[in-house]
């Protein structure tokens, strides 16, 4: 990746109005409407106003993403389709990776030159799981002449998990 973006007071302009949480396909706030203000650690100016994540914003989210894992398509659809999908997430990644870049830099203060390194290897960690997904298989084991024991690879459901915030973008890849 070759993109050399400049992190100015405009790009981070856009990010000053309240940065809500996204569950079940919709920005909410938080349900106390508590809010912190972040900021962009070369500066130290404000950078965002984001909602205050608590203990109700993760059990929204986690039954959001229960229910969208039993009722939608994902754990119904074959390897090579779950392949496909994380292809287009990283064609996706490498096609707006300035504005990751850029966001990422304004948000940890990264240096661009390691942002861009990171940028890359989020959308290689989906090149590689979709690769990983397509050519797993279920096996079968002999045991005896009793039984066999197999294997079956299938999706396993939802997690809540903790994201760092050191790499955010690419550390994130690896738990998606």
């Amino acid at each position: 990746m070759n993109v050399q973006p400049a992190p100015t007071r405009a790009a981070s302009a856009d990010l000053l109005g309240l940065q809500r949480h996204y569950i079940a396909g919709e920005f909410r706030e938080s349900v106390t409407g508590a809010t912190f203000t972040t900021h962009n650690p070369a500066t130290n100016e404000p950078l965002a106003e984001v909602a205050d994540g608590a203990a109700a914003e993760v059990d929204a989210a986690v039954a959001a993403a229960r229910k969208a894992f039993d009722e939608g398509p994902w754990p119904r659809m074959k390897a090579s389709e779950r392949a496909a999908v994380a292809r287009r997430i990283s064609a996706q990644l490498r096609a707006r990776a300035g504005e990751f870049i850029e966001r990422e830099i304004l948000d940890i203060g990264m240096p661009v030159k390691q942002m861009q390194g990171l940028a890359e290897r989020a959308a290689q960690n989906f090149d590689y799981y979709a690769e990983v997904v397509a050519a797993l298989h279920g096996r079968a084991f002999e045991v005896g002449d009793e039984f066999i024991n197999y294997t079956v690879r299938k999706p396993a459901g939802v997690a809540a998990l903790i994201m760092p915030w050191n790499a955010p973008l690419m550390l994130t890849t690896w738990r998606l």
